[in-house]
């Protein structure tokens, strides 16, 4: 597996700068360290002998995938796993992004049809780990190893990836993690063939002949390499109000930060640091969508939000219809069952405002109008 040693150490080595210490947040990076590097070791260990047992995966094929994409808390999560439910499409749970093995996917598979046989046997221990590891985030994403999950652990085994920044929340120091775009082109080639490794042994893992299905809130950094490495993506972008999904953003990121980076407590530097990269990641996505729109509008479909939320039935025959994709009854009424179910579960606990960050709605503006005048949101 690839691996930026170099902003690894970078990373570790900020933390323990006279600018960022503090005792707590050190204990925590050497734990998480130790961690990763072992969990790490593990798996590319198991992923390097399987090439000698699974050889094929190498030719597996990677054909129209879809991604789905936006800012976080723009209602990824809930279009990804509705779609979730049609057979057609495979898609990365939690805990294929850890272990990104076939072998491990095998043997997982055997531990779930034991655990079913033995009633619940692992469920216990599975219940615990999730409410640990997880733990702050219960009421803003439900996050489970067994449910469908965007496949960014991919990118943090390598540490070019912003989610590094919920343990290390130094932007100015650690630009590399959040813009892959703008780094060496040998550097970009090498990251995109371990995330196409990675795929490949999904597929390969998960039955080849179905189509790929992820999302990921936080490509938007490595957008153009992507596309440049799979010339038929098909991609779904949901727009949301820059003022309603960056301070519910940063209350995720917060519910970190006040856990394991107790230094950002009395400063909103992280806050306003994390809010400026994802009103450049708006512009970013609005400057490639554009082009992307010009040459290939076949490959791109942008939906609003509140679109979603109000009729997500109408915007799944949008999808379908956009990228051709074939819509029985039986999956149209999966779908039915599933929207009304959620619709009458869900109730938001989670309250949030710019101004509890130390930002305003006229930073937020000042630093994107053109998304604002383009999407004509009210500033």
């Amino acid at each position: 597996m690839y691996f930026n040693h170099q902003l690894f150490w970078k990373a570790v080595k900020t933390s323990f700068s006279p600018q960022y210490f503090h005792p707590l947040h050190a204990f925590y990076v050497i734990i998480f360290a130790s961690s990763f590097l072992l969990l790490r070791s593990i798996v590319s260990l198991v992923r390097e002998v399987e090439r000698f047992f699974y050889p094929h995966y190498r030719q597996q094929l990677i054909t129209n995938p879809i991604y789905i994409t936006g800012n976080p808390r723009s209602g990824t999560t809930f279009l990804h796993r509705l779609l979730c439910e049609d057979p057609q499409f495979t898609y990365t749970k939690l805990y294929h992004t850890i272990f990104p093995s076939i072998s491990f996917y095998y043997l997982f598979d055997k531990l779930e049809k034991l655990n079913h046989r033995f009633n619940g046997l692992f469920t216990p221990i599975v219940n615990s780990l999730e409410q640990k590891g997880f733990k702050g985030w219960e009421k803003i994403h439900t996050t489970k190893l067994n449910e469908a999950e965007e496949d960014e652990q991919f990118f943090v085994f390598t540490m070019l990836s912003p989610v590094i920044t919920l343990l290390f929340p130094f932007y100015e120091e650690l630009t590399e993690c959040c813009w892959v775009d703008k780094l060496p082109l040998s550097t970009r080639e090498d990251l995109m063939s371990h995330y196409r490794d990675c795929l490949q042994r999904h597929l390969y893992g998960m039955g080849g002949d179905r189509t790929l299905l992820t999302k990921n809130t936080t490509c938007t950094g490595r957008l153009e390499a992507m596309i440049a490495t799979f010339p038929d993506l098909k991609i779904i972008h949901i727009i949301r109000h820059p003022y309603e999904s960056i301070p519910s953003l940063l209350s995720m990121y917060n519910a970190s930060w006040r856990s394991f980076v107790p230094q950002t407590h009395h400063s909103s530097d992280a806050s306003k640091a994390l809010a400026q990269l994802y009103a450049d990641y708006y512009r970013q996505r609005l400057r490639i969508f554009q082009e992307l729109s010009q040459h290939h509008s076949d490959r791109l479909l942008e939906i609003r939000y509140e679109d979603l939320i109000a009729d997500p039935l109408v915007i799944i025959k949008q999808i379908y219809a956009q990228f051709q994709i074939p819509l029985t009854e039986q999956t149209l009424s999966n779908f039915q069952t599933q929207i009304k179910a959620a619709q009458t579960n869900y109730r938001s606990k989670h309250y949030y405002s710019l101004e509890q960050f130390g930002l305003s709605k006229e930073m937020i503006y000042a630093s994107m109008k053109d998304v604002f005048d383009y999407y004509q949101f009210q500033p």
